[in-house]
């Protein structure tokens, strides 16, 4: 396992491989871009960002949680799943070798399990 520090951040490798991929996981505003960022300015990471810009459901979920936390469930886990094929794909067909993504498929579970929680 190895530690890189970065203004502030930690990140761990723990698996050695001959590619470094990773999974930027946290809450919103925990400062995953922001990471994400930093590794991709300083070591050359190929960076998937979250599509928050783009997102159709974003605005209105912080509005009413309860009517939209489904619907933008289910567009985030289609567009999380496209970003991963990306990803792998840039691996595959560049031979990218470190890739992160700024949101996973793999996390949003977690996401999902707090919306159930909250009654949304």
């Amino acid at each position: 396992m190895s530690l890189i520090t970065i203004e502030g951040f930690f990140f761990f490798q723990i698996i050695p491989s001959k590619h470094e991929n990773f999974f930027d996981k946290g809450n919103i505003g925990s400062g995953k871009t922001t990471l994400c960022k930093k590794l991709e300015e300083n070591y050359g990471y190929k960076v998937f960002y979250e599509p928050t810009s783009i997102n159709p459901f974003l605005g209105n979920f912080c509005e009413d949680p309860k009517k939209y936390a489904f619907r933008m469930q289910i567009w985030l886990l289609k567009y999380r799943y496209k970003t991963y094929i990306e990803a792998l794909l840039s691996i595959r067909k560049n031979g990218t070798k470190r890739v992160i993504l700024d949101r996973s498929i793999f996390s949003d579970s977690a996401f999902a399990k707090l919306n159930t929680m909250e009654g949304n």
